[in-house]
């Protein structure tokens, strides 16, 4: 008798006139479509991922090389920077080095050292030192450059070495190599010193005219 009730019997009504109203009927049907689909073994065709092309050491030298002698150095930079980035040779022995200041407050110098098998290229790092500190040297810049053409400027690009990250190229123990090449390089020094005496002896004359004036 309860399942009978007006109550019951009112509810039931209003489940029916709801489950046949045109919404309800519309999100059955879109149910139905959407397991069906799930449920095809017809799959929706993806286009593949391409994936990056695996290149060696040599397959990146030999474009490299290619790309340079087109004398496109966008495409030139981005080879150096695959090479510095991807294959990441640890740089040899120090080709040559070059003191860019002598015992100063900003003492310290340049030193290129040969990446091995990559023969066009050099790390050319800026090492910097504290005054009076001799035994340790902090990498201040580094770049990828021509090994043929050092003084020049490195192609346009990814040839700067990330900083803080040198010694992925350098080697651990880069400074302890670029400060003894520096140190066998007298004749570099020399040439320094002389700059400097020359620079102070020009400042001293100066003051002296200076005094004469007053």
């Amino acid at each position: 008798m309860a399942n009978n009730s007006p109550k019951v019997l009112q509810r039931r009504s209003l489940q029916l006139m709801a489950n046949n109203s045109p919404q309800t009927k519309q999100l059955a049907q879109l149910q139905a479509v959407s397991n069906s689909v799930a449920a095809s073994p017809i799959q929706r065709i993806v286009e593949p991922v391409k994936k990056n092309k695996v290149y060696s050491k040599d397959d990146a030298v030999t474009n490299l090389q290619e790309s340079r002698k087109e004398g496109t150095n966008n495409i030139t930079a981005s080879w150096i920077g695959y090479i510095i980035t991807k294959i990441k040779p640890k740089a040899g022995e120090v080709k040559s080095t070059y003191v860019s200041s002598f015992d100063t407050k900003k003492g310290g110098f340049s030193a290129s050292r040969e990446l091995p098998d990559v023969n066009d290229l050099v790390v050319h790092a800026h090492y910097k030192r504290e005054k009076g500190d001799r035994d340790k040297a902090q990498v201040n810049s580094a770049q990828v450059k021509w090994a043929d053409n050092e003084a020049g400027s490195a192609p346009p690009g990814q040839t700067k070495l990330q900083k803080g990250k040198e010694t992925e190229v350098l080697g651990n123990d880069h400074d302890k190599v670029a400060i003894k090449a520096w140190e066998e390089n007298p004749e570099r020094h020399k040439m320094r010193m002389d700059a400097e005496a020359k620079k102070a002896s020009k400042q001293e004359d100066e003051s002296l005219d200076l005094d004469w004036m007053f």
